[in-house]
């Protein structure tokens, strides 16, 4: 507990030569994280569809024993006691038996009481305490875990092919039985699929760190391994340009020559197929339209939801306008609209749009999205638009279910922007509840979007989930601080040095907030409109509910 040690007969304590302290093993309780459960409005004649919406604070309370060779001695443990009581602190809690780390409890407050026993004081020279604590609702480990930023280049991008993978020319099956499926790789087995592509020579991924297989989805994440060793992996998403309704997943090789891959996913014992194609490297991580626009999917360790520091920046200019939306679903397209853009007009290159280009508004730029590919629920609409002017522009959209080209349940509506300043802006301009018609799990349908109006469209994205929004003008760091118990409030800090020794808060620069939490595989979109080099970093405790098991990768 802070800086003492109350485990059994423990003597080591600072100033404590006269005094020990030793815990009651049956008194101990850890308490509980207290759900916070909400009931959800429903049609349901009996029963009721709730949901947890978070967790409150738990309550771990024991006693202690205070031994000492006088009843003066036991004033001074008692006086050490009250040292670490009512305040904020940390409650270390390590297993009997060694083996897994200790898990630490984030004290809010704390209150004790003694525990009047005269035999024990008159026998033993002892007495017991009565302690109980506040504390947050999950145990940490004592260290926070870093996702490390991936090397990035300012080079244009460069997407080489391995192999199409729609052939078994150089393709295996180490589990399972191969098979060409025309468009596709198959492999079926009964236990976990595994397809080892073996080039007929060796292929160079110096400089090409970006290995990226087209997988259908199968509610599995692959893995890579190349020389047996498991290859990181960067993202995972659908959407972008060439994925034809497949999960891109792409993972980072250091400079290598490589001979073979090895690519799978891990089944239960029965029947199951890996879909595949297009084996491909890169120099740059997984990108819409510009590699000003990238994701990123961070493997977040722990059994409950977390929150952390993400951390952006480029070694070789400006941030400029920042956007980061992250989203715990298992649904991965991409938010950004381009990729599933329909028709329109003319499309006119600009090198400072995040996009790569612009288009007019008034040319109905229309998209066609898959209900697959879309969380259902509320979506916020977000534009960037090349104002000539602070003259307001009206922004008009219409989404419909595209049900085998029928145009189904049409919700429209116009919002009138005002630009604080000439040049790029971005404004939020519509909530959409998406798809706008219920449809089936399992159906094929999309969701047709137009826009519309007065303005210069650069891009276009569609959020479901918490996103954030600044203007970093010249820095070239920044870091979004998602809330907790030091700081209960997000902050978003800009700046040039590593250390933030010159941060400040951008406050005044802020276009939208997001309380991000992080949980299990977490996506991460960022968009910079400055260097198109930004790399990110993410920093965290584990969270358990009640005890760290292994701080294992």
């Amino acid at each position: 507990l802070g800086d003492l040690i109350l485990s059994d007969g423990a003597d080591d304590n600072a100033n404590s030569a006269d005094y020990t302290f030793a815990i009651y093993g049956e008194s101990f309780s850890n308490g509980q994280p207290e759900p916070i459960e909400v009931t959800i409005r429903t049609l349901l004649q009996d029963g009721a569809r709730l949901m947890t919406q978070g967790y409150g604070n738990r309550e771990p309370t024991f006693l202690v024993v205070v031994g000492g060779a006088d009843s003066t001695a036991l004033g001074r443990g008692e006086e050490a006691l009250a040292a670490q009581m009512g305040c904020r602190n940390e409650l270390g809690l390590t297993p009997p038996d060694g083996w897994a780390p200790e898990s630490v409890f984030d004290v809010e407050t704390s209150s004790f009481g003694h525990a009047p026993d005269d035999l024990l004081e008159v026998n033993s020279n002892e007495r017991v305490y009565v302690l109980r604590f506040v504390c947050a609702p999950f145990v940490r480990p004592a260290e926070m875990d870093m996702v490390e930023a991936i090397p990035v280049t300012t080079a244009a991008p460069v997407v080489t092919v391995i192999s199409p993978a729609n052939s078994t020319t150089e393709w295996t099956a180490r589990i399972g039985t191969l098979s060409d499926q025309g468009a596709f790789l198959r492999v079926a087995t009964t236990r976990s699929p595994r397809a080892v592509w073996t080039g007929v020579t060796s292929f160079d991924l110096t400089g090409r760190h970006y290995v990226s297989l087209d997988v259908t989805p199968c509610g599995k994440i692959p893995l890579l391994r190349i020389g047996g060793v498991l290859a990181r992996r960067i993202s995972s998403v659908a959407g972008i340009s060439g994925t034809s309704g497949r999960l891109r997943h792409t993972y980072y090789v250091p400079d290598a020559s490589v001979a073979s891959m090895e690519f799978g996913v891990d089944f239960p014992a029965f029947g199951s197929v890996f879909d595949f194609t297009n084996l491909t490297a890169s120099n740059a991580p997984p990108y819409t339209g510009t590699t000003k626009q990238t994701t990123r999917s961070l493997t977040v360790a722990g059994s409950a939801r977390t929150q952390g520091s993400l951390a952006l920046s480029t070694a070789t200019g400006s941030l400029g306008t920042v956007i980061v939306h992250t989203s715990t679903e298992a649904v991965t397209g991409t938010p950004a609209l381009r990729p599933r853009r329909l028709s329109g007009g003319t499309i006119t290159s600009d090198t400072n749009a995040v996009s790569g280009s612009t288009e007019l508004l008034s040319s109905s730029p229309t998209y066609e999205i898959p209900i697959a590919e879309i969380v259902r629920g509320k979506h916020q609409l977000v534009v960037r638009l090349n104002a000539p002017s602070t003259t307001p522009i009206t922004v008009t959209w219409s989404a419909k279910v595209n049900q085998g080209g029928t145009l189904l349940q049409e919700v429209a509506g116009s919002t009138v922007v005002t630009p604080p300043a000439a040049g790029y802006q971005v404004f939020a301009v519509a909530n959409l509840d998406l798809p706008t018609l219920k449809v089936p799990s399992v159906s094929t349908a999309s969701v047709r979007l137009v826009l519309g109006g007065t303005g210069v469209l650069d891009e276009g994205w569609l959020f479901h989930g918490p996103w954030t929004c600044f203007e970093a003008g010249s820095s070239s760091r920044a870091w979004i601080e998602t809330p907790d118990l030091d700081d209960p409030s997000p902050a978003v800090y800009i700046g040039t040095a590593a250390d933030q020794s010159d941060a400040y808060g951008a406050y005044s620069m802020m276009k939208a907030w997001g309380t991000h939490t992080f949980k299990g595989e977490t996506t991460v979109f960022m968009v910079s409109s400055g260097s198109p080099d930004v790399a990110s970093a993410f920093s965290y405790y584990r969270r358990y509910f009640n005890f760290v098991p292994s701080l294992d990768p």
